[in-house]
């Protein structure tokens, strides 16, 4: 259904959407200088930038561990590739990092833009593609999953011995998880229709946590 389109990357996008975000923020805080682009990944770095520049906060008294073990989006290695796969009228059907195909305003993210998407068709819609496709990405062994853990670490000690530092490790809670494997509306179905692709799938979280 969804294969058949060749897709159109993402990254342009983002690099508008940041684009626009970054405008925003410079029309309201119009007497401050340097403020942060606004992108995916630079969340943390705008909201620290608000703390401390606009409403004089003391500096974060947490540093993260560098090791992904999910958030919004499933620690996957690899990742699904983000992507547009058509258009249609004013939404977009893309297809995110967990491999679920959503429907979403065009030109716009969910995840910037504060909404929730239309399910289409989520990550997992069989036990065959649990077992082939998903369930192998992750695999706790998986080469590149730690790069960088060890750097993470040592910086960690530093602060934590230095500056008191609260140390922190954030992980997908365990629905959530479920959720974005099965869709909001499909995993209510699968504790009745396919308890055991559900068991399998906690025991595997089970392993990777």
């Amino acid at each position: 259904m969804f294969e058949d389109y060749p897709g159109r990357l993402l990254t342009e996008k983002n690099t508008i959407r940041a684009s626009r975000m970054h405008e925003r923020f410079s029309s309201v805080f119009s007497s401050y200088k340097m403020i942060p682009r606004f992108t995916k990944n630079g969340y943390r770095q705008i909201i620290e930038w608000l703390t401390k520049e606009k409403f004089n906060f003391d500096p974060p008294a947490s540093y993260t561990i560098k090791l992904d073990l999910g958030w919004v989006e499933l620690p996957f290695v690899p990742l699904y590739e983000e992507k547009v796969l058509r258009t249609e009228g004013n939404y977009e059907i893309i297809q995110d990092l967990s491999g679920s195909k959503l429907k979403v305003f065009k030109g716009q993210e969910p995840f910037i833009d504060e909404f929730m998407p239309t399910y289409l068709q989520s990550a997992v819609s069989f036990w065959q593609k649990w077992e082939e496709d998903v369930k192998p990405r992750l695999d706790p062994t998986a080469s590149g999953r730690y790069d960088g853990l060890e750097e993470s670490c040592t910086q960690a000690r530093k602060l934590r011995d230095k500056d008191q530092t609260f140390i922190v490790q954030t992980i997908t809670g365990i629905y959530n998880y479920l959720r974005k494997l099965l869709g909001p509306e499909d995993v209510l179905y699968a504790f009745y229709d396919s308890p055991d692709m559900i068991r399998d799938m906690l025991n595997c979280w089970k392993k990777t946590d």
